[in-house]
C-alpha cells in the first residue's frame, strides 16, 4: 500500500477520532479500492481509529442456482461471514 493511501486511511482515522466514531465499514469496491489499493470487487474495508481490516469474500459458484437455470457467481456464506464480521467489530470496539 502507497504512502498516499496510508494518508488517506490515517485523515479517515483521524475523522473517526474526532467524531467519536467507534468504526466506519466501508462497502463500496471503489472507496475500499482510494482508501487501500485493494481491487477486489467485493471487498470490505472496516477502519477504526487505531487499525484497520479488509475482508475480500471470494466468489463461489452455487450448484443451487444452477440446478434451477440460474447463471452466475454468488457468495455463500455471506450470513456466517457477517456474523464473524460484527462478533470481531463489538470485541474491536469495546
Amino acid at each position: 500500500m502507497t504512502d498516499r493511501m496510508e494518508s488517506r486511511r490515517s485523515k479517515l482515522r483521524r475523522l473517526i477520532s474526532k467524531e467519536k466514531v467507534d468504526a466506519l465499514l466501508v462497502t463500496n469496491f471503489s472507496n475500499v479500492t482510494y482508501l487501500t489499493g485493494f481491487t477486489g470487487d467485493d471487498s470490505y474495508l472496516l477502519v477504526m481509529p487505531d487499525r484497520e481490516l479488509l475482508v475480500d469474500l471470494p466468489m463461489t459458484a452455487n450448484p443451487g442456482l444452477a440446478d434451477r437455470g440460474a447463471k452466475g457467481l454468488v457468495r455463500r456464506g455471506l450470513d456466517r461471514f457477517f456474523a464473524l464480521w460484527w462478533r470481531f467489530v463489538r470485541r474491536a470496539c469495546g
